[in-house]
C-alpha cells in the first residue's frame, strides 16, 4: 500500500456521526480523483504520553477498515515529535485485527524519501504551518477562504 495524500478531517475527539459521514464521502471522492481508495486514518492524541487509540479512533478508523480490507491507523507518536530528533516517522502504525486494532513494528511504516519527508519538519513546526491547515469541518464553516485539502501546503 502506497499512502499519496492526508487529508484532514477534524481538529476534536467529538464529531456528529452526519458530518463524519460527510467527510467520508468528501475523501472518497478525492482519493478517485487521484485513482486511489482511502486507505487509513490518522489521528493524535492531546498528551505526550498517549499512544493507544482513543475509542473514537477506533470508531473512524473502523469506517475506513469497513470499506478498505487494508485499513491502517497512523497515530502521531507525540514523543518523537516533540524532540523531532529521530529520523524515522514520528508515527505508529496499527492495522486491522479481528474486531481491534494491533500496533505494529516500526518497520510497519516506510516513507519513500524519509529525508525529503521530515527534512522540512522542524522548520514548518518553527512557523507554526500548522495553524494555517483547514479540517474538513472548518471548511464547511468557511468554504470561501478554508480549502481542506490544502493545496500548496507541502511542496
Amino acid at each position: 500500500m502506497e499512502i499519496v495524500d492526508a487529508l484532514p478531517l477534524f481538529h476534536t475527539h467529538f464529531v456528529a456521526a452526519s458530518l463524519l459521514q460527510a467527510a467520508f464521502t468528501q475523501a472518497a471522492a478525492h482519493a478517485k480523483t487521484l485513482d486511489c481508495e482511502v486507505c487509513g486514518y490518522y489521528t493524535a492524541n492531546e498528551r505526550e504520553v498517549d499512544t493507544e487509540l482513543s475509542s473514537i479512533a477506533k470508531a473512524v478508523a473502523g469506517k475506513v477498515a469497513s470499506n478498505c480490507e487494508h485499513a491502517c491507523v497512523l497515530l502521531v507518536n507525540n514523543k518523537k515529535l516533540a524532540t523531532l530528533s529521530s529520523p524515522t516517522p514520528c508515527l505508529i502504525t496499527y492495522s486491522k485485527k479481528d474486531d481491534g486494532w494491533q500496533q505494529r513494528n516500526e518497520e510497519a511504516l516506510t516513507l519513500a524519501d524519509v529525508d525529503r519527508t521530515t527534512a522540512g519538519l522542524p522548520a514548518m513546526c518553527a512557523e507554526r504551518v500548522y495553524e494555517t491547515i483547514a479540517d474538513f469541518e472548518e471548511h464547511l464553516e468557511d468554504i470561501g477562504t478554508k480549502d481542506w485539502l490544502n493545496p500548496g501546503l507541502i511542496s
